[in-house]
């Protein structure tokens, strides 16, 4: 008969282990596998960053001030480096501040090549585990100022939908934000160079956001 794999019930109590040794697998007294969620496994490995508004109480009023598209102005940029991979966990972009003058469409696109070349701000990447054992390689800018990007070589939609600009009917109802969650969708993974770009457009004036983005990034050699 072959050997039983056996370990240590550990329900009330973690085993801490050093980097590197052994350990033992954990089980509740029921003998079943305890095991944590992935995605926040990897917010407790630093693995996971955060973007969101510069100056929190303030929707940032960033996008087209026009029904049209315009390739070369989005309202969210994020750049992924050569040697870097980058796997986007959960967009929101909830409407606030000054009202969008119509409808509002919303493209979340990818592409293998970085977007950036000038203008936009620089949002601050947080580390979700808040000692930052690591920082992040990516560059991410939103468009309070306007964001001059490359044109896109490649024509490839995450995500789109079109929203009742937020008026005080329903604020905050589903049909005037945007949630895309890894949780919901199967997520792409940004081999860089690579680049994920939001556009947000509508009749003057240009929609305001409360937005919070999350995503995975390691060392491309980690991945492949």
């Amino acid at each position: 008969m072959a050997d039983e794999v056996k370990t240590k019930v550990r329900q009330d109590s973690y085993s801490i282990e050093t980097e590197g040794s052994q350990g033992y697998v954990r089980l509740n007294p029921r003998g079943e596998l305890v095991a944590i969620d992935q995605y926040q496994q990897w917010v407790l490995d630093g693995r996971v960053y955060l973007l969101s508004n510069i100056a929190r109480e303030t929707a940032a009023a960033m996008g087209t001030a026009s029904a049209t598209f315009a390739d070369t102005d989005p309202a969210i940029l994020i750049d992924v480096p050569s040697g870097t991979t980058m796997i986007p966990l959960e967009i929101l972009l909830n409407q606030g501040g000054t009202v969008g003058g119509g409808v509002v469409t919303v493209l979340i696109t990818l592409e293998d090549a970085i977007r950036y070349s000038s203008g936009g701000i620089a949002i601050p990447k947080q580390n979700m585990r808040f000692d930052e054992p690591r920082s992040s390689n990516c560059a991410a800018y939103e468009g309070t100022t306007d964001i001059v990007s490359a044109a896109a070589t490649d024509d490839i939609t995450l995500y789109g939908t079109i929203l009742d600009q937020d008026v005080a009917t329903i604020p905050g109802s589903v049909g005037t934000r945007v949630h895309w969650s890894a949780r919901q969708y199967i997520a792409p993974v940004l081999i860089g160079p690579a680049s994920l770009v939001i556009y947000t457009y509508c009749a003057t004036p240009q929609p305001s956001w409360f937005f919070s983005i999350k995503y995975g990034e390691w060392d491309t050699a980690e991945i492949t």
